[in-house]
């Protein structure tokens, strides 16, 4: 018998553990007494910590020292029942923090790891910017496809809507680039429906809303047709793709009626409303020039301008004698006609543009082309003259 260096418990000689604080003897103990012990198998060393597979001997035979053989066959230290136990604790413990241990490294790695082929998030193009990753269809456009890429607020756009963009065009067959405004920096103002751009904008941009991004996939007979543009950049039956950015929408102010004219008992000149009298000459435009403008029905005419009283554009307020005005100019000029919303069906976008006042050349084309040919004879801006299909009679 001798004493644990490490809790000075009285343990067995030969013993390997301590009983009670399972301290492995690293120094051997002393020569036991001078009687022979019977030969016993030497003591198996311990091996390191190994995760994850622990082996537990089977429960010793508390009534004999004789070798306990364990899962293993190796034979068991000849110590008590409890001193066996106590030496395999430190064993059981380690083991199974080495198991924890690999396994929360284990995860960590997968969790961080991210993969070699993880594919990096896409960025998101940003309003106001001009696109560079366009969808386009890749052949010919049937029918006007309208998209929205960017979600905008407020009221949506309608027909009499002044609103401002910035766009960028390009062939839908093969993404080709013939136009865009960002470059330029220079956004572009239009009356959504007046007819002062293709179709289809007029028809693809109502319901849009500022802030909004919008694809139109634009066929050809709502763009340029058969005969394309004159810079041959939009060639003849060219289907177009624009991304545009709306940036501003401004609807017009809501048309004022006249307060009527209180009277007295006084005899009092009220001198004639300018305005009323404008108005009136309008009419008088209107029904002189109806003739006219039924023989005209189902022709392609060169249109001047579109506008109605109350229409915001371009910074003016346009009144009745603006209007008044913005025709007389032309009719002088160009010997064109008025005509009305209400007697012709004049559309956009499936509503009757009835309060809209029109000014054509009172000259019938069988086609698009012929009539945009009259307008660049005349040296009349694109702006200021384009092909109509005169409408039916309302």
């Amino acid at each position: 018998m001798t004493a644990c260096p490490n809790c000075s418990a009285t343990i067995g000689d030969g013993d390997l553990f301590c009983g009670r604080c399972g301290h492995r003897m690293t120094v051997p103990p002393p020569p036991p007494p001078p009687v022979a012990p019977p030969p016993v198998a030497p003591p198996p060393v311990a091996p390191p910590p190994t995760a994850p597979t622990l082996i537990v001997p089977a429960a010793p035979n508390p009534t004999d020292q004789t070798p306990v053989t364990g899962p293993t066959s190796v034979a068991a230290p000849p110590v008590a029942a409890n001193r066996r136990r106590g030496s395999l604790r430190p064993l059981l413990i380690t083991g199974l923090i080495t198991v924890l241990v690999v396994g929360i490294v284990g995860i960590v790695l997968v969790a961080t790891s991210g993969g070699e082929d993880a594919a990096p998030e896409p960025v998101a193009e940003e309003f106001g910017v001009k696109p560079t990753n366009i969808d386009i269809p890749g052949d010919n456009v049937a029918t006007l496809n309208s998209r929205t890429l960017i979600t905008g607020t407020g009221a949506p756009a309608q027909v009499g809507d002044e609103i401002t963009v910035h766009y960028v065009g390009v062939l839908a067959s093969d993404g080709t680039e013939f136009d865009n405004s960002y470059d330029r920096g220079e956004p572009f103002t239009f009356t959504l429906g007046a007819g002062q751009v293709i179709e289809g904008w007029d028809q693809g941009l109502v319901g849009a809303r500022e802030g909004e991004r919008r694809q139109l996939d634009v066929p050809a007979g709502l763009a340029y047709g058969d005969e394309g543009t004159g810079g041959g950049a939009i060639g003849p039956g060219d289907s177009l793709t624009f991304v545009i950015d709306v940036t501003s929408i401004v609807a017009p102010p809501p048309a004022t009626t006249d307060e009527p004219t209180t009277t007295t008992t006084e005899v009092v000149t009220v001198p004639p409303d300018p305005e009323a009298v404008a108005a009136d000459t309008l009419e008088t435009y209107v029904s002189s020039d109806l003739a006219v403008a039924n023989d005209l029905v189902g022709n392609w005419v060169p249109q001047l301008s579109a506008k109605y009283i109350g229409l915001q554009y371009q910074g003016v307020n346009y009144t009745a004698s603006a209007v008044l005005d913005d025709h007389e100019f032309r009719r002088t000029a160009y010997g064109a006609i008025l005509v009305s919303g209400r007697d012709f069906l004049f559309m956009a976008n499936g509503s009757r543009m009835s309060d809209w006042y029109f000014t054509v050349v009172p000259l019938s084309f069988g086609s698009k082309s012929e009539a945009q040919g009259w307008c660049d004879g005349a040296g009349i801006p694109a702006t200021d003259c384009f092909p109509k299909l005169f409408p039916a009679r309302a």
